[in-house]
């Protein structure tokens, strides 16, 4: 009955629950910190009031399934932070059959005035989201968050040996049965570190293939939503255009620049302006393909550039249309719709504006070459 809701706000799920006692993506925390910094040295939570978390310290594993069949696979670094101040979680996840990469980073803290732990989740989007963990009936935690009828509640059980249970259902209504997403167990990693340091050598960023599109990431809704188009002509039919617009050697040619980009719904389309910057920085990390007709019309998402953080925590979205005509030349247009209000949204619509006629030229020296 409710499928399609489930459907819906699955990935705004994944994005948030990952990291089993609450999540939030990846912070650039450096993992190699000295043993008094961060430590896997439960005991030094012993008389604290995150004494209580001292059972997750380790590293756990799971592999499971949402209730959509939508496979999951994710491990996580519990460490004490600061001599017990803190505790922190370094989460690895995998999307589809793709290679492990670090995704998340959330740290507990105990906040006096509410006499609750306090979990603040950092993105790799930018982002970032504070939830409190609650005491379960009979051992673990709850935490809740979103509004309904996409309201989340997620469960952590007690350390039971080397496993914890953990569950997550989807609340469509105050007086609506809870819909179970998922029920699984992590389980204890022993010797999980040397792996964990072989994928931390390697930079960062997210694996090929498509990945779930995350609606909640974007701010522009209705007919009034913010847009601008700018538009060109190029002497070149509109498939050599797409072709350039939509692979990776076509953007190398274009730019001289690496890039990601597979052509399917959710496949990425990352250009790396920046390319001698970490993974995060490098200009379009995190867009992706929405939708595309061949030689006709491709849409993507696109974020702002790394120096405007307040609008690259977000999404807005590129229209690009070609109409060849009888001369064999195309007419490109490009609509860049869906940008917020206030005034680093403004910034980000300078920016691009001018920034889009480049591209147009950029792309008829390489068509007309």
């Amino acid at each position: 009955m409710h499928s399609r809701i489930v459907n819906a706000v699955l990935s705004r799920v994944v994005a948030v629950a990952l990291s089993a006692l609450v999540v939030a993506p990846v912070f650039a925390a450096d993992p190699m910190m000295p043993a008094g910094v961060r430590s896997a040295d439960a005991a030094l939570l012993e008389g604290t009031p995150l004494e209580v978390l001292a059972p997750y310290i380790g590293d756990w594993e799971v592999s499971t399934a949402w209730s959509n069949g939508m496979d999951l696979w994710a491990r996580n670094e519990y460490r004490v932070l600061m001599g017990g101040s803190f505790v922190d979680v370094l989460t690895w996840a995998r999307d589809g059959d793709g290679a492990p990469y670090l995704r998340y980073y959330t740290v507990y803290r105990w906040d006096p005035e509410t006499e609750s732990i306090i979990a603040r989740g950092f993105q790799s989007d930018g982002s970032s989201e504070a939830l409190t963990l609650e005491p379960a009936e009979g051992g673990g935690f709850v935490t809740e968050w979103g509004a309904y009828p996409a309201k989340i509640r997620q469960r952590v059980g007690v350390v039971e040996g080397d496993a914890y249970r953990w569950r997550v259902w989807m609340l469509p209504a105050a007086d609506a049965d809870a819909v179970e997403m998922i029920d699984a167990r992590w389980e204890r990693r022993e010797g999980a570190r040397e792996e964990e340091e072989a994928m931390m050598a390697h930079e960062p960023g997210p694996p090929r293939g498509a990945y779930p599109i995350d609606s909640g990431l974007f701010v522009g809704t209705g007919e009034a939503c913010r847009s601008f188009s700018v538009d060109g002509v190029i002497g070149a039919p509109a498939s050599r255009i797409f072709s350039l617009l939509t692979t990776e050697d076509g953007l190398r040619e274009v730019y001289g620049i690496d890039s990601r980009v597979e052509l399917r719904v959710g496949g990425p389309y990352e250009w790396y302006f920046l390319d001698e910057n970490p993974y995060g920085t490098k200009g379009g990390e995190g867009n992706q393909v929405l939708a595309w007709v061949p030689d006709k019309t491709l849409v993507v998402s696109w974020n702002a550039p790394p120096e405007q953080p307040e609008s690259r925590a977000k999404r807005t979205w590129v229209v690009m249309s070609l109409d060849e005509r009888d001369d064999g030349a195309t007419a490109l247009t490009i609509t860049h719709a869906g940008f917020g209000d206030g005034e680093h949204w403004d910034e980000t619509r300078a920016y691009f504006e001018a920034a889009w006629p480049r591209v147009i030229a950029a792309l008829r020296a390489a068509a007309e070459k």
